[in-house]
């Protein structure tokens, strides 16, 4: 795993081999033996076969069986491929000598998973050669290890995750160069000031996405100032090479997302006539994008038109589905607030269909959240219904807990539209529950009221079970978890069903919270609420008591409400 590979410009999985070429996963047959290999080999079986009866050592063969796999792989054989580096895998313990190819194989295996879209298993694959990589020491290769990491793990777990494993490689990288500053010659300097540059371009990416942008900004702006050095550090001094030209597309198109219109321009300007040329299809298709976008930001619709046609095709001959897909929602939002939704429909509805085909379920989603608000918009509820439904299947499948806390939002008030009380109940009880088994339970909570809401709204609902649900997760955490005004908010819609247990309970509960927070005055006050409610649930001692506790905060206070509490207590002693 010598010199640098330029990570792909777009997060997304490609071949080991021929990168962009995304094929179906391999059917492997039920038996695979050395004859299966030997029979793909053809002339170069016997090469091998003599090669590995007269290996020295199990470290030798590992080395062979890897040969194997990598000339396997050169035919697109993609079942044998696996075989053979199953075979070197078997001998990774057998000594030093062969664990010293550990990096190396773990390497071809997570390629070998990322190309076939096994992304779960190049994780790990990747996630192995980083460690061995570390270990020895190896920092610019783990810097690469950590950026496919980032890269499979951006589709797999979404954004979060990749944002850790891309800064983890750009902290390989910057120990790299601070040792190559000490040590050694200018070439290994520039590539270890590219491929920095590249590990920042990375790291950008993935915290725009994350809708993070001044993070996105200062890494794309060091971006690059490292593609910068790269080249003066080969002794060019004048015009800017590829990769500053790429990076400098990637920091305007932050900046025009974040708002910064003019320094969009401006950054993207000083490239303009080398995007035009530049050898990517994909990155002359971004420069095309920023131009059509920045156009639209100005209000000129008809001057956006040609720019943007020339971005989708680009993007078309470079295989950049989803940059194809997001760009539609970005001029669909522009549109929508230039020309209203009917204009930015056909964008959304492009965007939604490219993004199903390229089967990146959670970039699928928030395009998903994006179609139905704008249906929504247009008074098309069944649409936006059924565009929702899949794209909370999507974010439930995925365990992403904050794009299902934005689209359970849509979908209820969808639902609730079409007077689907139990829909909409349905949705925030799979929220609710989701975010219980994670651990949220401040967010378990706020789903729960929101789904107690809808059973007291709609008639013939029984808001019993979802009470009680709610009491449940309320008595583990109380009602710090509730904002300010919630706990008695909801006492008071559980009492008005006659749910006055519960409603006693929550009181308790929040005038304990506001004694503990120095606020007797509102802690006597709630008390005496919880009096009244136990007292209608029955418990007049515990009433009683309450009011006791109120009374003796209130006077020690000076309440001017003691008087009549004690006048409640008293009919409630007599009673």
């Amino acid at each position: 795993m010598s010199g640098s590979s330029r990570p792909p410009e777009e997060l997304r999985p490609r071949r080991p081999i021929r990168p962009g070429r995304v094929g179906p996963p391999i059917t492997t047959p039920a038996v695979l033996n050395d004859a299966a290999i030997v029979s793909t080999l053809g002339m170069r079986a016997p090469h091998y076969l003599i090669a590995l009866e007269r290996a020295a050592d199990d470290a030798a063969r590992m080395a062979l069986w890897i040969e194997v796999g990598d000339a396997l792989a050169l035919m697109e054989r993609w079942d044998r491929v696996r075989l053979a580096w199953d075979r070197a895998l078997a001998l990774v313990d057998k000594s030093a000598a062969a664990r010293a190819q550990a990096a190396g194989l773990y390497w071809r295996l997570g390629a070998l998973g990322e190309g076939l879209s096994n992304l779960s298993e190049a994780t790990s694959w990747y996630e192995r050669a980083a460690e061995v990589l570390r270990r020895e020491g190896a920092l610019q290769d783990e810097a690469l290890a950590r950026m496919a990491l980032a890269r499979v793990t951006f589709h797999l777990r979404g954004g979060g995750e990749a944002r850790q494993h891309a800064r983890e490689a750009v902290l390989a990288v910057r120990e790299a160069v601070a040792q190559l500053a000490a040590d050694s010659g200018e070439g290994e300097a520039r590539r270890a000031h590219n491929l920095l540059g590249e590990a920042l371009e990375l790291s950008g990416e993935v915290a725009l996405d994350l809708g993070l942008h001044e993070e996105a900004i200062a890494s794309l702006r060091e971006a690059v100032r490292q593609h910068e050095r790269a080249r003066l550090a080969e002794g060019v001094a004048e015009g800017r090479s590829s990769d500053e030209v790429r990076a400098t597309v990637a920091l305007a198109e932050a900046l025009l997302e974040s708002g910064q219109v003019l320094q969009a321009v401006t950054a993207y300007e000083a490239v303009e006539d080398l995007v035009e040329s530049h050898d990517s299809a994909e990155t002359r298709g971004r420069g095309m994008a920023l131009f059509g976008l920045v156009n639209l930001e100005l209000g000129k619709v008809a001057e956006a038109t040609e720019p943007l046609r020339q971005a989708h095709a680009w993007y078309e001959a470079a295989g950049a589905t989803l940059r194809r897909a997001r760009l539609h929602v970005a001029t669909a939002r522009r549109v929508e607030d230039l020309t209203g939704a009917e204009d930015a429909r056909v964008h959304y509805e492009r965007a939604w269909a490219l993004a199903q085909g390229a089967g990146d379920e959670l970039r699928l989603a928030p395009i998903g959240y994006a179609l139905a608000r704008c249906y929504m918009r247009l008074g098309e509820w069944v649409r936006a219904d059924d565009v929702i439904a899949k794209a909370l299947n999507v974010v439930q499948n995925a365990g992403d807990l904050e794009g299902l806390g934005r689209c359970t939002e849509l979908g209820v008030k969808i639902a609730m539209k079409l007077a689907q009380g139990r829909l909409a109940l349905e949705r925030l009880l799979v929220l609710a529950r989701t975010r219980g088994r994670l651990g949220e339970r401040f967010g378990e909570i706020a789903a729960l009221r929101a789904a107690l809401s809808v059973t007291l709204a709609v008639p013939g609902m029984d808001p019993v079970p979802v009470a009680s649900e709610l009491m449940e997760s309320l008595r583990q955490v109380g009602t710090e978890a509730l904002g300010p005004g919630e706990a008695l908010e909801t006492a008071e819609a559980l009492a008005k069903r006659g749910l006055d247990g519960y409603a006693r309970e929550i009181a308790e509960m929040e005038a304990d919270k506001l004694l503990s927070e120095g606020r007797p005055a509102d802690g006597a006050r709630t008390l005496a609420k919880a009096a009244a409610w136990s007292l209608r649930a029955g418990d007049r001692w515990g009433a009683i008591d309450l009011w006791d506790r109120a009374i003796g905060l209130g006077a020690g206070l000076g309440l001017a409400e003691v008087e009549h509490w004690g006048t409640e207590r008293a009919i409630a002693h007599g009673g």
